[in-house]
């Protein structure tokens, strides 16, 4: 018997096994606690949302958050904001790039934190949520608020949490490393408010039925209840 992380990792692995798959397998579509933040979400509308993209997550080379900085820089991205959460070895780096580059005025910086309240203050004004480099946990974060999602295409160099996403169905996907693809992206998806509604929705559904705390506790227990009754 095998657990996997996600289920995306399950359908990789019959496919490399070629159909000759002898044990069991489950996934627990590794997620996050959601309750406080069903609590806390405010209802989704684009068009009257204040500010434009959020990030969450540590700030190291991982998340790749200079890709969105420069990508602010371009003419493309010139009236987009940024909010960024959370703190990493990174932080100095990345402010000193923005004022080098003149987007400064348009990066609101806050600290790492595990407080939902200020969480939900950010997430609850911005359009999107995006995350340039090789995104985890941060992703599930995110679509529990409904928030649509910009992240790169190449899905073999994320986190297994990144089976979450669904193009085109809860976001928007760039060339890796691109900063012309993301600003391309960037613009396009804010253009289109009522396709970001309804990619919200989908962001909702998705989370509301599994990458949750519940949801993974269910599955576990199904896989040791399976375990019992072999």
């Amino acid at each position: 018997m095998l657990l996997f992380y996600t289920e995306c990792e399950v359908r990789q692995y019959e496919e490399d096994s070629g159909g000759t798959v002898e044990k069991l397998c489950f996934a627990l579509n590794n997620g996050i606690e959601t309750s406080a933040v069903r609590q806390l979400r405010a209802p989704y509308d684009a068009s009257g949302r204040l500010r434009d993209l959020v990030f969450i997550g540590r700030l190291e080379k991982k998340a790749c958050l200079e890709l969105i900085i420069e990508a602010l820089a371009t003419d493309r991205c010139s009236k987009v904001s940024l909010d960024v959460i959370g703190g990493g070895p990174d932080v100095g780096r990345l402010k000193s790039l923005a004022v080098s580059l003149g987007v400064d005025p348009r990066v609101h910086w806050h600290a790492g934190t595990i407080d939902e309240k200020k969480i939900a203050s950010v997430m609850n004004r911005s359009k999107l949520f995006i995350y340039p480099g090789s995104v985890g946990l941060s992703l599930i974060h995110g679509l529990s608020y409904g928030l649509p999602a910009i992240i790169h295409g190449n899905r073999r160099t994320h986190m297994p949490e990144c089976c979450a996403f669904k193009k085109g169905i809860n976001g928007f996907d760039f060339e890796e490393g691109s900063v012309s693809s993301l600003s391309d992206v960037i613009s396009a998806a804010l253009s289109d408010t009522s396709r970001l509604s309804a990619m919200s929705e989908s962001a909702l559904n998705l989370i509301d039925r599994t990458y949750n705390a519940e949801d993974m506790c269910n599955r576990f227990c199904d896989v040791v209840a399976r375990i019992e009754a072999a």
